[in-house]
């Protein structure tokens, strides 16, 4: 085994024991480590130059991947130059680690987005079940998945969410969207309960005046970031291909209101959607019926 062979044998050991990474994460990582390396072919890495790092990230860019794809390699290998500084004490790594800061992704990057899916009905029941067994906040991320599932919300909109916002009897709730635009959602009986499961179990977290929806165990509104990672951690335990995220959770309710029958024009207002051609990024093309409901919804519209 080579030299580099062995520090990745031992940085995975490292992932293992000495990090909370989900399991799903350490494999992503010692995956896009593995073509890192792969693409340096040089077993010694005290030989690896920035410019070496700079032609893998150029690469990168150029096979076409969103930004998003860029900064998740970037993670992997920063990852393994801090474990190869820190424990192994190779200085070019540190080297590494700094060139590495210093790139630049394009702005067109940030454009390339992967083509949104929904998640099927199976998905859906297998995330939500995972959701409520995470320790601590498993009522909390149940639900909180829930109401995106169950409204369509924004990881912004649900962000903003306050307790006076909702109404558990009628269902429904009071969001902030974009351009701060005031909207009326709904949401079924079955996210009424697992609310209200979430607030019984999570009262103790709460301090007189904390307004926020969804909190954190310390009584603060859930940060944009950590919803995020909530979403994401869930899918992984959920083993969602390709990953989750909210917008693909709002993503889900709109395909799924689209396919029930529900109209278009109902379904953008529900969504805010500013125009139906919006909501019609959402209809798949192979969907005969759905196109006809959209070609209706046209013509009423003219």
């Amino acid at each position: 085994m080579s030299k580099l062979g062995t520090y990745v044998k031992d940085f995975t050991s490292y992932l293992d024991s000495s990090t909370r990474l989900l399991p799903g994460t350490k494999k992503r990582y010692l995956y896009e480590l593995r073509r890192f390396i792969a693409y340096l072919q040089d077993p010694d890495i005290t030989r690896v130059t920035p410019m070496d790092v700079l032609g893998w990230h150029q690469e990168l860019i150029e096979a076409g991947g969103g930004a998003q794809t860029v900064l998740q390699k970037h993670a992997a290998v920063r990852r393994f130059l801090v474990y190869l500084d820190e424990f192994a004490s190779i200085p070019q790594a540190k080297i590494l680690r700094e060139s590495l800061k210093k790139l630049s992704i394009p702005r067109e990057a940030f454009e390339v987005r992967r083509p949104p899916y929904a998640l099927s009905a199976e998905q859906i029941k297998k995330v939500l079940a995972i959701a409520v067994l995470r320790p601590g906040t498993g009522y909390r991320d149940r639900a909180l998945i829930q109401m995106m599932l169950s409204a369509g919300l924004r990881r912004e909109e649900v962000q903003r969410l306050l307790l006076n916002d909702v109404d558990m009897k009628a269902c429904s709730a009071q969001v902030t969207g974009k351009g701060d635009k005031k909207r009326t959602v709904l949401f079924d009986q079955e996210c009424r309960d697992v609310l209200q499961i979430y607030h019984e179990h999570t009262a103790d977290w709460r301090e007189p005046g904390d307004r926020a929806l969804f909190i954190s165990v310390f009584g603060e509104a859930m940060s944009l970031a950590r919803i995020n990672t909530v979403v994401q951690e869930v899918g992984e335990m959920a083993g969602v291909r390709g990953g989750l995220w909210p917008h693909i959770l709002r993503h889900s309710f709109i395909t799924g209101m689209l396919e029930r029958g529900m109209r278009i024009q109902d379904v953008s207002a529900l969504a805010g959607h500013t125009s139906i051609q919006t909501t019609m990024r959402y209809v798949h093309p192979s969907d005969s019926h759905l196109k006809a409901e959209f070609q209706k919804a046209m013509a009423r519209k003219t």
